[in-house]
């Protein structure tokens, strides 16, 4: 920038001088990066870097912060905060396992950058145990936790509603739910197991398991089904699958 200096004095005589400055940009500085030791592989690894600029009024406009994930992608950070405190963050999503490091660059509009580097992993999860009707029957607190939970399209709500399917797994003729009963206890186990975290083979199963309480108009445990043959032989066949799985023996 040009600086003009111009003095007067009292008889009007004048004087200026110009001159040239250099005005440096403020400095910015890093704060602590935030990024987790593992993330289970499939779940977004999220960070945060935390910077402060010796401008204090700088909008966060100023800057522009770029993630480089280590996996050979990288995005734009999002940039939060004010007064000279600012944060720079963003999550994504690595589709292998392994160790990685992140590195987040700042950069402000007149030039000025800071960042930080920092390691993690991805690590696979094993699924769960897959846990039998008779588990979720008598582990309320469990079982809740995981509710709701649809079968066809009845709506399993509430541990009392739990309580009444597995009450209904009587696979007999004579049962009022007939084999309808029997399949929707052990769809309702298969689908708690999935949703605690076992194994998703089983999810083939589980479609056609809920389109056959559909298609036999599936309102719960209170009411009473009259099934041909061909459907009782079907509901048992898928039974006999959702049961295998909810006792731990795969699909």
């Amino acid at each position: 920038m040009t600086v003009t200096i111009t003095d007067v004095d009292n008889a009007g005589n004048t004087a200026t001088a110009n001159s040239t400055a250099t005005v440096a940009d403020a400095a910015l500085h890093a704060g602590t990066f935030t990024v987790p030791s593992s993330t289970s592989l499939g779940n977004p690894t999220s960070v945060s870097f935390g910077f402060s600029d010796d401008n204090t009024g700088a909008p966060t406009s100023d800057f522009t912060a770029t993630i480089d994930w280590g996996d050979a992608s990288n995005s734009t950070g999002v940039i939060g905060g004010s007064g000279g405190s600012y944060t720079a963050g963003g999550s994504h999503t690595y589709t292998a396992a392994g160790p990685y490091t992140i590195t987040v660059t700042v950069v402000d509009d007149g030039g000025s950058t800071t960042g930080a580097t920092a390691a993690t992993s991805v690590v696979v999860v094993p699924p769960a145990e897959a846990f039998s009707a008779g588990y979720w029957k008598n582990h309320q607190a469990h079982t809740t936790s995981l509710l709701s939970i649809t079968l066809g399209s009845y709506t399993v709500g509430t541990f009392a509603d739990v309580t009444a399917v597995f009450a209904n797994m009587n696979c007999g003729k004579s049962s009022a739910n007939d084999a309808a009963g029997c399949l929707a206890a052990q769809l309702l186990a298969a689908k708690l197991n999935v949703k605690n975290g076992a194994g998703t083979c089983i999810a083939p199963t589980i479609a056609s398991a809920d389109a056959f309480l559909v298609s036999i108009g599936y309102t719960g445990p209170n009411a009473t089904y009259v099934l041909t043959a061909a459907q009782r032989a079907q509901a048992i066949q898928l039974k006999d699958v959702l049961d295998t799985y909810n006792n731990g023996l795969g699909c």
